[in-house]
């Protein structure tokens, strides 16, 4: 909660498992609670059902593998984080965030 107050962007959970009463939902109560006004974006199984499959499978099917998890930040910030990319041909380096913006400035 403390860290939350001081975030510029706002807070985004990740879990395992599902996103109905979870770490985020735990996290929403706490924010709400204690009177702090900050965008949530929690990442995990929606309410649905999860199939049977890999676990590379079905962190990219409901959306909370890395590249959801740079989506969610880019969202939150409003601007475009670039990574560094892999490919066949091998690494591409992109720059990442500036010292100004670094993650824990959030």
């Amino acid at each position: 909660v403390k860290a939350a107050e001081k975030c510029n962007y706002g807070v985004i959970v990740m879990e395992n498992h599902s996103i109905i009463g979870g770490v985020g939902s735990a996290t929403s109560e706490a924010l709400a609670e204690a009177g702090i006004g900050r965008k949530l974006i929690r990442l995990g199984v929606p309410g649905v059902y999860a199939h049977g499959a890999s676990c590379d499978y079905l962190v990219a099917e409901y959306g909370f593998d890395s590249t959801a998890l740079i989506r969610a930040a880019e969202s939150l910030t409003g601007k475009q984080i670039a990574v560094a990319v892999e490919t066949e041909e091998g690494s591409t380096n992109q720059p990442a965030l500036s010292a100004e913006e670094r993650p824990e400035d959030l």
